[in-house]
């Protein structure tokens, strides 16, 4: 089986939304393997706070313990890194304390009579039946939150696709109209689908917000993401043109995508 320059043979959202923004920086980070990750406070508090939701989904007990094993296990692995900037896990916990007391209220109100169906869902779906061309590559992911609630008729579930993301503030519409975001759950949506036989009409996504700033009870914050055929088609499209590109060798700079990039004046992009 042949593998992608990035030497393998499956492409995760991540790494497309990544290629979709600036081939140049997908190539750097994916094919020359150039690591320029700085562990950070706001990737321990994303992953303390995911870790501690998942039990709660599995068990319905709010484990706030997690999270503080969590934030103290990644202070002490990272303290040596002279770049990495300090935390203190009691300040943390308490911003993390007050999202979590948000959430079984919060899905309750907002997905009346749900029950658990799966936690970092793995998803690892071959293409070959929704593209030609790319047999051999496949799709891999992870779900943060598969729920279902009873459906319009009896007997009937209606399935719900979450994604937690951690935030300072609130979405702005700047983050609501952009495609690289809601693209992700347009794909898990379509090989969840794929995956299970489920039709999408029986599928709903949405991003909950997690708004480390926001007073108590205004933590949560639901963006749904209407998925249809024709827009998972165009999702789909992207790792079409994506993986033809790799193939070919194709890279570009794209300018206009440099304000945050961690390459911008280095030596991999002057």
């Amino acid at each position: 089986m042949s593998l992608l320059p990035t030497n393998k043979n499956h492409v995760s959202f991540s790494e497309i939304k990544n290629w979709n923004e600036c081939s140049w920086r997908h190539y750097l980070a994916y094919v020359k393997k150039v690591d320029m990750f700085v562990p950070n406070v706001n990737v321990a508090v994303g992953t303390a706070t995911h870790n501690t939701i998942e039990h709660f989904l599995k068990t319905k007990e709010m484990k706030v313990s997690i999270a503080r094993e969590y934030l103290e296990k990644y202070l002490e692995e990272n303290s040596g890194n002279e770049k990495f900037v300090k935390y203190s896990v009691d300040d943390e916990m308490k911003r993390i304390e007050s999202i979590l007391e948000d959430v079984p209220k919060f899905l309750d109100e907002n997905y009346p009579n749900w029950e658990f169906v799966a936690a970092e869902e793995q998803l690892q779906e071959s293409v070959k039946t929704l593209m030609e061309g790319h047999d051999e590559i496949t799709f891999k992911g992870f779900i943060d939150c598969v729920i279902a609630v009873p459906g319009k008729k009896a007997g009937t579930k209606q399935y719900h696709l979450i994604d937690w993301k951690t935030a300072t503030r609130p979405w702005g519409k700047d983050k609501l109209r952009d495609d690289n975001v809601m693209m992700q759950l347009k794909l898990y949506k379509k090989f969840w689908s794929e995956k299970h036989n489920i039709d999408m009409k029986d599928i709903r996504c949405a991003y909950i917000v997690l708004i480390k700033t926001a007073k108590p009870g205004k933590h949560c914050q639901r963006v749904d993401v209407s998925v249809g055929e024709t827009s998972a088609k165009r999702s789909l499209e992207v790792i079409d043109n994506m993986l033809t590109a790799l193939k070919n060798g194709i890279k570009i700079k794209n300018r206009m995508a440099c304000k945050w990039c961690d390459y911008k004046n280095t030596e991999w992009c002057p």
